[in-house]
């Protein structure tokens, strides 16, 4: 059976994206640009995807699953490492930004806002299954930076069952506090899209002014991070903010201090927000279980 990631035009009149340079997209718009995107690309081929938290980044990865192009995930610049994976996985188009050096091999035929999209010279064809949805990086816990394979259905059962014991509504909001090409990155962007609710979407860090900020006042909802960024976060005065709408935070991507669990339940608890302590991993789709 085919599987549709999102019914985009569900929701087509609520607000899928914010940016911090504070440009709102409904889900129709987000629907309209990631149809543009597709329309330059050859369906169900490899695609290598150059992967910034911005509107193009995500509208591309948008369109690619909703036209069955198969996406494998950069979260580099370094044009020696996307050139080693191209001629190992020997992709049909290349997205880069504007900054980013093409690839030898590959010819301009298209831009999208700041990607660049280049095609391969010689074609190379080659079966894709069915099901291969994306590839995206291991989170690095091995030392190498395999691919891994995930369907369609990976992504759709788990965004779903992420969605229900969340408790994630039409009328949430979420800050990607990670990068995109970061399975825990992705699978906010993933399970918010499907539930109808508001991505605030910037590459500021947790630690700035600027990051709150854009999450107070779009009404900012729910937080997640890996244990890193809650320890940065424990040293940056965190723990004295007052974020009236905040309701959820999630911590996932390795374990967190017994000592910052304890620190930050009794912040949660003093102010009615849950918190989740989870588990997962890039072959399973991101978040498996949770405490």
């Amino acid at each position: 059976m085919r599987v549709t990631m999102w019914n985009l035009k569900t929701y087509k009149n609520n607000t899928a994206i914010i940016t911090d340079d504070g440009i709102k997209y409904t889900y129709e718009e987000l629907a309209n640009m990631s149809d543009i995107f597709a329309s330059c690309i050859d369906e169900r081929c490899l695609v290598f995807l150059q992967c910034r938290n911005r509107i193009e980044s995500l509208a591309t990865y948008v369109g690619m699953l909703q036209k069955r192009i198969v996406p494998l995930m950069l979260g580099t610049s370094d044009v020696s490492m996307i050139e080693s994976l191209a001629n190992e996985y020997k992709p049909m188009y290349i997205c880069l930004y504007k900054d980013c050096n093409v690839c030898n091999g590959y010819y301009r035929v298209d831009t999208f806002y700041d990607l660049v999209i280049y095609k391969r010279v010689e074609e190379v064809r080659y079966l894709i299954h069915n099901d291969l949805a994306l590839l995206l990086p291991t989170s690095g816990t091995t030392g190498s930076r395999k691919y891994v394979r995930l369907s369609y259905e990976n992504l759709k059962v788990n965004a779903e069952s992420i969605i229900e014991y969340l408790d994630i509504t039409v009328d949430d909001v979420t800050i990607t506090s990670m990068p995109m090409s970061y399975t825990y990155g992705l699978s906010l962007i993933n399970t918010y899209l499907l539930s109808g609710a508001t991505l605030l979407l910037t590459e500021k860090s947790i630690i700035t002014k600027k990051f709150w900020d854009f999450f107070e006042a779009n009404g900012g909802t729910s937080f997640s991070g890996v244990p890193y960024a809650y320890e940065v976060l424990s040293k940056t005065g965190f723990f004295n903010r007052e974020i009236r709408t905040l309701k959820t935070l999630t911590q996932a991507g390795g374990k967190l201090r017994e000592d910052l669990q304890d620190r930050y339940g009794k912040y949660a608890s003093e102010r009615n927000i849950d918190f989740y302590i989870m588990y997962g991993q890039t072959e399973a789709t991101a978040r498996m279980s949770y405490l």
